[in-house]
C-alpha cells in the first residue's frame, strides 16, 4: 500500500514518459501510445495490421519519481481468436525499480475483438480497469521507475496516480536500436512484456528498443519502411522470411527488388545508420516446404505445418531455406556499396537443434525466447559478428 496520498499525474507528463511507440494519440479521455504513425492506416492492406501495431509490445513509460505506487485507470483492447479462452491471454503490466521487477498485474477487462479465422470479427464492449503497481520503499530517494505496458493488447491510459511527483526520465545515452520483425519478434505468446527475445536482448544489452514486430505482418510493406526512415535510431535489425512463407506472398522474383526497395526508403532518413538484415530462424516445417501455412489442431493443441508440394529450382516459390540463400546475395551484392549494410543468418538465433522449443512448430516457447535474446546480446559483443559490426558503430 502507498505511504503518501496518491495524486494525479499531468497527461503531458504521461505522455512525455513514454518509450517505444512511434506516436501517441490523444483520446478524448486520454493517451494511446502506437507503434505506427497514424498515417499508415489508409495503407494497411487487412484490419490484421491495425489490430497488431496498435498492440504495445516494447512500449514504456520511463520515469523519475520517489513514490512507493502508482494507480492507473486504462481501457484494454484485445484481439482473440475465437473459442479461446481470454484469461488465458491477459494484458500484464509491470513495474521495474532501479532494474528490479517490483510489480506486475494481468488484466482480464476490457474491449475484445473475436476474430474468426476468416479475420472476420466481433467486437464485445468492456469495462475500464484501476489498478495499482506497488514501487517499494523509496525513503524519499528518487529512482528510475519504467512501467512495461501489455505486448499483446491495445492500452489507452486514462488517469494516472502516485504517491510522490512523477517527471520524465532524462536519457542516460543508451543506444537506441530498432527492430523490425514478425510475430517471433512481436512475441504476444510471451509470459509478459518483458519476457519478449527483442526485450530479453535490449536488456542484455543496456540498450533501448523500439520494437515493430508485427504479428504475421513482416511483409517488406512501404509504409513500414517510411515509418522506419522517419524514425532516430542508432542501429536497426529487419528480421524477415517467415511471414512470406506463412502466407505464401511472394517469389523470388518479387522479393528481391521488395528487399532494395526497403532498404532503399530506409537509407533516406539513415544514411549511415548500421543496418543487420536477419534471415528466418530454423523452423522445419518451412525449411523445403512452402505456405501457406495451415493450423491443425490435434487434440487440445493447434499444430502449424507447412503445404507440400513439388517444386521446381526455377519456379520462385519461397521457402526458409531459398529466402536465405537469396536474401543472403542480395544483401553480400548491395553491401559492396554500403559498408554499414549487415547480413545475419537467423539459425544463429535459433539452430535446428532447438526446434523442439517450437511449441506450434512455428513459435519459440518462453526458453525460446529467453535462448534468442540471450544469444543475440552474446552474438552484438562477439568480434566478427554482423551485430558486433553493427552495435560498434552505433557507439
Amino acid at each position: 500500500m502507498p505511504t503518501h496520498a496518491l495524486s494525479a499525474v499531468p497527461l503531458d507528463v504521461v505522455e512525455g514518459s513514454v518509450r517505444g511507440a512511434l506516436e501517441i494519440e490523444r483520446t478524448p479521455e486520454g493517451i494511446a501510445p502506437r507503434r505506427l504513425p497514424s498515417w499508415t492506416r489508409a495503407q494497411y492492406g487487412s484490419p490484421v495490421m491495425e489490430w497488431v501495431a496498435n498492440q504495445t509490445t516494447g512500449v514504456h513509460l520511463d520515469f523519475v519519481t520517489s513514490a512507493d505506487a502508482i494507480q492507473f485507470d486504462v481501457m484494454i483492447t484485445r484481439n482473440l481468436s475465437v473459442g479461446i479462452d481470454s484469461s488465458e491471454r491477459r494484458s500484464t503490466f509491470v513495474a521495474v525499480v532501479d532494474g528490479v521487477e517490483t510489480d506486475r498485474v494481468a488484466l482480464d477487462e476490457g474491449h475484445r475483438l473475436w476474430v474468426r479465422e476468416d479475420k472476420s470479427h466481433t467486437e464485445e464492449p468492456g469495462a475500464a480497469s484501476r489498478f495499482s503497481l506497488r514501487l517499494g520503499p523509496s525513503a524519499g530517494s528518487e529512482r528510475r521507475v519504467v512501467i512495461w505496458l501489455p505486448h499483446n493488447s491495445w492500452v489507452e491510459i486514462r488517469g494516472m496516480r502516485a504517491s510522490a511527483p512523477l517527471l520524465p526520465a532524462p536519457s542516460r545515452g543508451e543506444l537506441t536500436w530498432l527492430h523490425h520483425g514478425s510475430s517471433i519478434s512481436h512475441g504476444t505468446n510471451a509470459a509478459g512484456p518483458q519476457e519478449t527475445w527483442p526485450a530479453i536482448a535490449a536488456a542484455g544489452l543496456g540498450v533501448d528498443v523500439i520494437n515493430l514486430g508485427f504479428n504475421g505482418q513482416a511483409l517488406l510493406d512501404p509504409f513500414t519502411a517510411r515509418s522506419i526512415r522517419d524514425t532516430a535510431a542508432d542501429v536497426i535489425t529487419l528480421k524477415i522470411g517467415i511471414n512470406l512463407v506463412n502466407g505464401d506472398s511472394m517469389r523470388a522474383r518479387t522479393l528481391i527488388p521488395a528487399i532494395h526497395g526497403f532498404l532503399d526508403t530506409i537509407r533516406e532518413g539513415h544514411p549511415h545508420t548500421p543496418i543487420v538484415f536477419i534471415s528466418p530462424i530454423a523452423c522445419p516445417i518451412h525449411e523445403d516446404i512452402p505456405g501457406p501455412t495451415v493450423v491443425i489442431e490435434e487434440g487440445t493443441t493447434e499444430l502449424c505445418f507447412g503445404t507440400p508440394r513439388a517444386l521446381d529450382e526455377n519456379d520462385g516459390v519461397l521457402t526458409l531455406r531459398r529466402i536465405r540463400a537469396l536474401a543472403e546475395r542480395a544483401i553480400g551484392q548491395r553491401a559492396t556499396s554500403d559498408s554499414r549494410l549487415f547480413y545475419m543468418d537467423g539459425r544463429d538465433l535459433f539452430t535446428e537443434h532447438d526446434a523442439h522449443l517450437l511449441y506450434d512448430n512455428l513459435h519459440p516457447d518462453g526458453d525460446g525466447y529467453r535462448l534468442m535474446g540471450e544469444r543475440f546480446a552474446a552474438l552484438a559483443r562477439t568480434t566478427g559478428s554482423a551485430l558486433a559490426a553493427a552495435f560498434e558503430i552505433a557507439s
